[in-house]
């Protein structure tokens, strides 16, 4: 009789132990799946490389800001701080350091004064990075937009009905070049 309450107390006790112990247990998902609890639209940003943060700098839109269909004078003012590489009455193309040896560009397309087609060209620093940016940017787009990309050897697409979007993010470059390239259009 009085070992039992010593012994219930030890049984107690490793109970409150393997039960704290698998509560924080994380279920592995493969690359493809999307996690059950994601964040409000996959917008906490601070949570990602700082160079992805400062890629797409405002969660509001598709990238910094901005989505199809702005009027491509609200994208002219908007991108005023960016070095302007090029231009025409069909397009504008800005240039954006991200840090001192990464950058990228960024091309709006316009169809009757509205943008009808992103296209982010990033040019990471190596091999590696190209990666860090790839599966971020997959993680990012996957819990925005709630949905899985279709992924083969050397890109990602995302589709989004119910805002007629496509999103491709493609590994391109070279094996001296390790660029990607980022494309939001409408739904083909």
């Amino acid at each position: 009789m009085k070992y039992i309450i010593p012994f219930l107390s030890v049984l107690f006790l490793l109970f409150t132990a393997v039960s704290c112990s698998t509560s924080d247990v994380q279920q592995e998902t493969s690359d493809t799946e999307i996690p059950d609890r994601t964040d409000s639209l996959g917008f906490q940003l601070q949570d990602y490389d700082k160079n992805i943060q400062t890629l797409l700098q405002d969660p509001n839109g598709l990238i910094r800001g901005f989505s199809l269909g702005m009027d491509s004078e609200l994208i002219k003012s908007k991108n005023n701080t960016l070095e302007k590489v090029d231009s025409s009455n069909t397009f504008n193309t800005y240039s954006a350091q991200l840090d001192p040896v990464e950058a990228a560009d960024f091309t709006y397309q316009f169809t009757n004064q509205k943008v009808s087609r992103i296209e982010v060209v990033i040019y990471p620093e190596s091999e590696y990075r190209q990666g860090v940016y790839y599966r971020e940017l997959k993680n990012y787009f996957s819990s925005k937009f709630n949905t899985k990309a279709k992924e083969d050897n050397t890109s990602l697409t995302w589709s989004v009905p119910s805002q007629e979007l496509q999103i491709r993010l493609t590994k391109t470059g070279s094996k001296k070049f390790h660029d990607l390239q980022l494309v939001f259009e409408k739904l083909k």
